[in-house]
């Protein structure tokens, strides 16, 4: 069934939709989309687009049901297979999501955004053998259009020959650098007599300086070409290297370190032994699932009320509606001009709370008792139903138990926090 059988009045009314969707207009898209499928119930494409809405607005429970209409009206519909399985894994329920994805692949083998969130799937399950290799898909679906062509040979773990040169380029956001640069060393003594890795230039300083007794430069993206015999995307590394499969995830923290004269600076900042607390409240919403990753300065600060010491907002871009709260802290964000500074600032803190963003990787891999704060159906890389992380030994993780719902991890939140109070003083 094709949208132009629709009756005009239905036809025009999904246009109405599609321009909102384009512009961004979320919930005025998916009010139009229920109002042409009242008229065109048995339509499965109206179904497969009005899941995928709902996932983007947050309702995972609605999507999936819309996602199991629309494979029950279409047999072999492959693509909502997939969307179902990505409705699922926003539940939580992710082995019934690899089992969906599994579906859509026997129906389209060569269809990658299944495999490629199979792959997450089976990654948030601890399956690194299959998972890892089942990410690499991400090239041939979501990352499609910023694979690069390199010169020399792509590196899958082979034994290199003496003197020759890899090239690890990141690839993701700020804070997938800043979580798998640890696997830079372990490539580099995989037989590599230099290692080249390009980065994302707020991360080049504080990079350089964490890897200097290593034979690893450091050079921001968009620069010079690096002339390597091989080549690696970061994310690929823990494939290449067997990465929770023949060797643990690497633990060594911390494995970063901001320079002495941001250290330095950052001493005299912030003087003296008092304790101290920095908050991240919200995640860059430019971010695809930076809606979901914000709790807001109030609640915060409502489970901060045990904290008995300083407390520093750590927020780069404060929201107008969290101004009024986050005003009773010292803003730092302005000082925050790299990761160099950001890194040396968290230094000073005995406690980081902070949302999923690159703030929680940077304090996890400086060591810093860290608590971090979970939406649900969240990111893979946080596994399933762990406190712990094994990325990050001083992390703790706090999860939504439903999706939106702040409220339980507000009042763990403030439980925890009160426990650190108690055994600072015991």
């Amino acid at each position: 069934m094709q949208p132009e059988s629709l009756p005009p009045q239905l036809l025009n009314l999904l246009r109405q939709g599609m321009q909102a969707l384009q512009q961004g207009r979320w919930e005025e898209a998916e009010v139009a989309w229920r109002r042409v499928l009242a008229g065109a119930p048995d339509f499965a494409e109206l179904h497969n687009d009005h899941g995928n809405l709902l996932l983007n607005l947050n309702r995972p429970a609605e999507a999936e049901a819309a996602l199991r209409r629309a494979v029950s009206l279409k047999n072999g519909y492959a693509p909502a297979w997939c969307n179902l399985g990505n409705a699922l894994a926003a539940l939580e329920r992710r082995q019934e999501a690899c089992e969906a994805y599994q579906r859509a692949l026997s129906l389209d083998p060569g269809l990658s955004a299944a495999r490629y969130n199979l792959g997450m799937s089976q990654l948030a399950q601890e399956n690194f053998r299959d998972g890892w290799a089942n990410y690499e898909s991400r090239w041939l679906s979501e990352m499609a259009a910023q694979r690069r062509e390199l010169p020399g040979r792509r590196w899958n773990g082979e034994t290199p020959a003496s003197g020759d040169v890899l090239l690890v380029h990141a690839e993701q956001g700020l804070g997938d650098t800043l979580q798998f640069c640890r696997f830079l060393p372990p490539a580099l003594k995989a037989g590599f007599s230099r290692l080249v890795c390009e980065a994302p230039a707020p991360l080049v300083s504080l990079l350089r300086t964490s890897f200097a007794g290593e034979a690893i430069e450091v050079v921001a993206k968009g620069g010079q070409p690096v002339q390597a015999a091989w080549h690696c995307p970061m994310l690929s590394l823990p494939l290449a290297l067997r990465a929770g499969v023949e060797s643990p995830l690497p633990a060594i923290i911390p494995y970063l370190t901001p320079s002495q004269p941001a250290r330095e600076r950052w001493m005299a900042r912030l003087p003296g032994d008092a304790r101290r607390a920095g908050l991240v409240w919200s995640s860059n919403l430019r971010h695809k699932r930076g809606m979901h990753r914000v709790i807001g300065a109030a609640p915060v600060a409502r489970a901060l009320g045990g904290w008995e010491g300083e407390v520093y907002g750590l927020v780069k871009e404060v929201r107008p509606e969290d101004k009024v709260v986050a005003s009773r802290w010292p803003d730092l964000g302005p000082l925050l001009t790299d990761f160099d500074e950001t890194a040396a600032a968290v230094e000073r803190m005995d406690l980081v709370v902070t949302v999923d963003t690159s703030v929680a990787h940077l304090a996890g891999a400086l060591g810093r008792r860290t608590f971090i704060l979970l939406p649900f159906g969240g990111d893979w890389r946080w596994f399933q139903r762990r406190q712990d992380s094994p990325w990050y030994p001083s992390v703790r993780l706090f999860r939504q138990k439903a999706p939106g719902d702040w409220s339980g991890v507000v009042s763990e939140l403030a439980a925890a926090v009160a426990e650190c109070g108690r055994s600072e003083k015991s």
